[in-house]
């Protein structure tokens, strides 16, 4: 029996006599296999078979329906194939130990969508051509498993021409940033994405890296690009990021869900708010979302930026940039924590522009008004603990009218307008801040004012007038009514040639005045 020489390093096969064998590797041996005599029948489950015996047996495969296996038990069987969409599993209760199913005992899959005219197209699992691509989008998360998975969607256009449902745990939609279009068609008049279920809270999902159009001018109905189905049941643990929104009728993210993160996005032109309600925010927070990260731009002086319902949300890091004429409120509605943003507001602030309103906690913002903001414009309105803040050229700095008390403290207050912090709820502790005027001409204004009764701790303050402009305040510290008050007012700063009548103004007769100084 002569071996070919040019067979000597085929690996598995072998072709000695003309005849082809299955070889056990060198590797194998000494693991439980041992050498075997070629024999021209198989003997056992491991098995050399010649060709010869393939031959005379017609080992051809006897299927003759597309899509269908064929697989082994004590019998050679075949297994049907499956419906569009199935997955082959395996099922130690089947015969041949697999079974074809819809995925309900996957964890997860990831699925492929992209236009048809891309190079690649033949790899991808869903294929779309610009027109109503929401059908070929919906049916990839509905092949989804019920634990969730993973869609990528190839660069290119994508149009909506009905809402798609995220309706299942776990569903990440992956984009490839601003090259993959995500765009409202004309008279869509609804969400792109509508996220959760009206009788399921379904959580752990999570949008990134897509360049959402709304195409407002397109259609008549305000809505958000991304819309929570509901508040009562809404997504748990939604995490959107690096998507860039643009063209909102409407908010562009709206009712986020519960324990959401927003970050790293950019947030350009809408006309509701950028994260917010049907009453149009940017933004609209449910409760416990974290909004870090982003850039808001837009060209609407009304529309507000973030709003929220009942949330604790935190939103730190931000960049906001106003419009000209800016005449509505930022960031406003119970808001637990606004931290290290930067504003800045185009000129002429109207007199209902408000940057922050109604949070808990206010601390390291950067806010830049304008020098021809509206007398009436404020920075910081109504909330309970605002510490080291820098704000400049608003019309008012600081209106306080919390209940509860609260601090504010280690804030810059820079060429304010009007009066740089206004009590009209009592409680407050005033430490450490500095304080400027920023007036053209003499004038009412008060560096702080004091316009309730109860006890407010003013200690540590610097204040001064328009060094600039040689503008004064009225009064540095001032009780506008005998019935403000008791207060202390010690150990404060007040700078000589500021102050039009004085720099300390009591009506209480309560009030302790003490260790002040004026130099």
């Amino acid at each position: 029996m002569q071996e070919k020489p040019h067979d000597k390093d085929t690996g598995l096969l072998k072709t000695i006599d003309n005849r082809v064998f299955h070889i056990i590797p060198s590797f194998l041996k000494g693991r439980g296999f041992t050498d075997r005599k070629l024999t021209d029948t198989p003997t056992d489950d491991l098995q050399v078979v010649p060709k010869k015996y393939v031959d005379d047996n017609t080992l051809a495969s006897p299927l003759t329906t597309k899509g269908d296996i064929w697989g082994f038990s004590t019998l050679n069987a075949r297994i049907p194939v499956g419906t569009n969409n199935q997955f082959l599993r395996a099922d130690s209760t089947q015969t041949l130990g697999v079974v074809w199913g819809s995925g309900s005992g996957a964890q997860s899959c990831t699925f492929v969508i992209g236009p048809s005219s891309n190079s690649d197209s033949a790899f991808y699992d869903y294929t779309t051509d610009g027109t109503d691509d929401d059908v070929q989008i919906q049916a990839a998360i509905d092949a989804l498993p019920t634990a969730g998975g993973r869609i990528i969607f190839r660069e290119g256009t994508y149009t909506i021409g009905t809402p798609v449902t995220v309706a299942k745990n776990g569903v990440t939609l992956q984009g490839q940033g601003q090259g993959t279009i995500i765009q409202a068609k004309a008279l869509l008049d609804a969400s792109i994405f509508d996220i959760g279920h009206a009788s399921t809270a379904y959580r752990d999902c999570k949008i990134r890296d897509f360049y959402f159009d709304g195409k407002k001018a397109n259609n008549n109905t305000r809505n958000p690009l991304i819309d929570n189905v509901t508040l009562t049941t809404r997504m748990r643990n939604l995490e959107i990021s690096g998507c860039y929104f643009l063209n909102a009728l409407g908010s562009c993210i709206g009712n986020a869900g519960e324990n959401c993160i927003i970050q790293n996005n950019y947030f350009q032109d809408w006309d509701g708010a950028s994260v917010g309600s049907t009453s149009e925010a940017s933004l609209y927070l449910a409760t416990n979302e974290k909004v870090m990260n982003n850039y808001f731009t837009n060209i609407d002086t009304t529309e507000k930026y973030i709003t929220t319902g009942t949330s604790k949300a935190v939103i730190i890091g931000n960049e906001f940039q106003m419009p000209n004429s800016y005449n509505s409120a930022v960031i406003s509605s119970q808001t637990y924590i606004i931290s290290d943003n930067f504003f800045n507001i185009g000129t002429s602030a109207g007199a209902s522009c408000v940057i922050i309103q109604d949070a808990r906690i206010v601390s390291g913002n950067t806010i830049y008004f304008d020098t021809t903001a509206n007398v009436a414009s404020v920075a910081i309105k109504n909330c309970n603990e605002v510490v080291d803040n820098e704000m400049d050229s608003m019309g008012v700095g600081i209106i306080w009218d919390t209940t509860g008390g609260g601090t504010i403290k280690g804030n810059k207050i820079s060429l304010t307008k009007a009066n740089g912090i206004t009590l009209s709820s009592a409680g407050a502790y005033i430490i450490g801040n500095i304080i400027r005027y920023g007036g053209s001409t003499d004038d009412t204004y008060t560096g702080i004012s004091i316009a309730v009764a109860g006890t407010t701790i003013v200690s540590n303050n610097e204040i001064s007038g328009n060094g600039t402009g040689g503008a004064k305040w009225k009064y540095g510290v001032r009780e506008t009514a005998a019935a403000n008050g008791p207060n202390i007012i010690t150990n404060n700063y007040f700078v000589s040639g500021s102050f039009v009548t004085a720099a300390i103004s009591t009506q209480n007769t309560l009030t302790e005045i003490a260790h002040n100084i004026t130099v």
